[in-house]
């Protein structure tokens, strides 16, 4: 047996997947219980505490209460309802379950890549193990790994877009009869660009290849139905930073900072923001 055989052989056995998983897993709560605090923690966190309590994007400031829209607020209000769901479930929000809702992103995020290269490779009847593992091994070493800790939106940008993917495959794979799946889709890359301006850049493009897709294909009204309800959630915080003009737009405008950076740089930050690339390096002296 040569060596690509042997390769092949091993990426493709049961036992490597669940391995790689298990090592996964492990990697997720080692790294919940030892990392530090990220610096953007507090903020995510104070701001998601407000809404736990208060069911408003804003976080305290001595006995008053403030609201807060220098971020987009779909990822404070799902971390909000999911520490609501704790403190029903009498479980402790401290150091360290702060972080169980980015944890459980995490995992759901793996599980969702795995039933995308799932449904994609069996329709081919390929082994779909291969390539699950493969995905494992590599994300180990990009910087996705390194700073997917942090409790920030883009692990949930990402899964909101593989999610609009996964439905869009499932309405393709059904012959496009089975609007369910399409509305879906389109929902789901709605969500993902309320979750940072980052995915706006990402799921803009899908949204338009799709469009542009099924333009082509004649399928005009299944367009404007996919267009209004992928636009419903932008149209609804839209709706909720109007309601709180004009504080809301000088927030939102003050927190981008006066810096304007050039056309490239715009889209460089863009893309290397949505997929935890890395921006300037830190240094800790002890």
């Amino acid at each position: 047996m040569s060596i690509k055989e042997t390769i092949i052989e091993v990426l493709a056995s049961r036992r490597t997947f669940y391995f790689l998983i298990f090592t996964w897993l492990f990697v997720i709560i080692f790294s919940n219980i030892i990392l530090p605090p990220a610096p953007d923690d507090g903020w995510y966190f104070v701001v998601s505490m407000g809404f736990l309590y208060k069911f408003q994007i804003g976080q305290y400031a001595g006995d008053e209460f403030r609201l807060l829209f220098t971020q987009l607020p779909t990822f404070l209000v799902i971390q909000g309802l999911f520490y609501h769901l704790m403190s029903l479930l009498h479980i402790a929000i401290n150091c360290y379950t702060y972080r169980l809702f980015k944890m459980l992103l995490i995992i759901m995020l793996l599980l969702a890549t795995f039933y995308l290269i799932k449904i994609i490779k069996q329709r081919s009847n390929k082994n779909y193990l291969i390539y699950c593992n493969m995905f494992m091994v590599i994300l180990s070493i990009t910087p996705f790994a390194q700073m997917c800790w942090a409790v920030r939106p883009e692990v949930l940008g990402v899964f909101f877009i593989l999610c609009g993917l996964i439905f869009y495959c499932k309405w393709e794979f059904c012959q496009k009869e089975s609007n369910v799946y399409f509305l879906l889709c389109a929902i789901f890359l709605g969500l993902s660009m309320t979750v940072s301006p980052n995915f706006t850049f990402i799921a803009g493009i899908l949204f338009f290849l799709i469009m542009f897709n099924n333009i082509r294909e004649g399928l005009i009204f299944k367009s404007f139905l996919f267009s209004l309800v992928a636009f419903l959630p932008v149209l609804i915080v839209v709706w909720w930073f109007l309601a709180h003009y004009p504080e809301s737009i000088l927030q939102f405008m003050g927190s981008v900072g006066n810096k304007k950076p050039t056309f490239m740089d715009g889209f460089k930050t863009l893309f290397r923001h949505a997929f935890m690339l890395g921006g300037k390096s830190t240094s800790i002296k002890i």
